[in-house]
């Protein structure tokens, strides 16, 4: 009988024995079976449960407001005798905690990782309250940050279009103007994150520079000319354009701004935040002055 409990008393202290970080960090691990997380501290398969000072401390006296903490992912368990070199502190003490003997005991599961929580103190540094030797990684997720880069890459670049054809107008009539898209395009679909994210933009505005100093915005891309509804007023009804003044070379330009949405995998639609302008798009026009001259009649001497 005295033999077991000398056994058993021995397994209690091999249970609680002490895991010391890098010098210089204030920490205590227990090597226990379970989960704990009770004070900060974390718990992994093998038991390994490190708090590291007390989550909440630092906050100054009296102070009410939650303490600001973040979490640093410092990658799979490495074997202790062949610890990689970093320059983050931070991460070299929890690899230094989560240390394995052998590479038998680091774990199989690719997406397990080391975490260590940081907290601000009331001067401004960071020091190291938590960590965990085993915990799943977050699974990558499509964001609409992502996805508004992909938007910047592809957004379309329409030409000006103008009538009449040929570069050359009148002053004292409509010239027509528009930019050459249709208001509503898909950028067709790309892969994010192993994801088939389709894209889609819409035009909320186009901004205009006539090249005469004047400028003017409009809501839509503008309505395409169709010569075969040819218009002969000054004023062509259901189009829009600019009235020049004087003669001379001009250099319109377009930039035209667009609103987007994607879905993820065949998803529900989702908004993009924010709009993205594309480059201005410019074509050149000469402008002239049409002058009546009296001519004889052909049929008279």
């Amino acid at each position: 009988m005295m033999r077991l409990i000398v056994v058993i008393a021995l397994a209690v202290v091999a249970l609680t024995t002490r895991l010391p970080l890098a010098r210089g960090v204030d920490t205590n691990c227990d090597a226990q079976t379970g989960a704990r997380t009770a004070g900060g501290g974390f718990s992994d398969y093998s038991g390994k449960s490190c708090g590291v000072g007390t989550p909440g401390d630092g906050g100054g006296s009296g102070s009410s407001s939650a303490p600001v903490t973040k979490v640093v992912d410092c990658g799979p368990r490495q074997v202790a005798s062949r610890l990689r070199p970093t320059s983050n502190q931070t991460c070299a003490e929890v690899q230094n905690v989560c240390s394995v003997g052998t590479t038998k005991l680091v774990p199989k599961d690719p997406k397990l990782t080391t975490t260590g929580m940081l907290q601000r103190d009331p001067g401004g540094g960071w020091h190291l309250v938590a960590l965990d030797c085993v915990v799943k990684a977050a699974a990558p997720r499509v964001t609409a940050v992502l996805v508004m880069r992909e938007v910047r890459k592809l957004v379309p670049h329409p030409k000006v279009g103008i009538a009449p054809p040929g570069g050359a107008t009148l002053v004292n009539i409509q010239t027509l103007l528009w930019a050459d898209t249709p208001s509503d395009q898909s950028l067709g679909t790309v892969t994010l994150l192993g994801h088939q994210v389709t894209l889609q933009v819409h035009v909320t505005q186009v901004d205009w520079d006539f090249g005469d100093g004047q400028r003017d915005t409009t809501p839509s891309p503008e309505q395409r000319y169709d010569p075969s509804a040819d218009c002969k007023t000054v004023n062509c009804p259901g189009y829009w354009g600019h009235v020049y003044a004087a003669t001379g070379a001009m250099t319109v330009s377009a930039t035209v701004t667009w609103s987007g949405r994607y879905r993820v995998d065949g998803g529900a639609w989702l908004d993009i935040p924010g709009t993205v302008t594309g480059p201005a798009t410019t074509a050149a026009l000469t402008v002239r002055q049409a002058r009546g001259v009296l001519v004889p009649n052909p049929g008279q001497h």
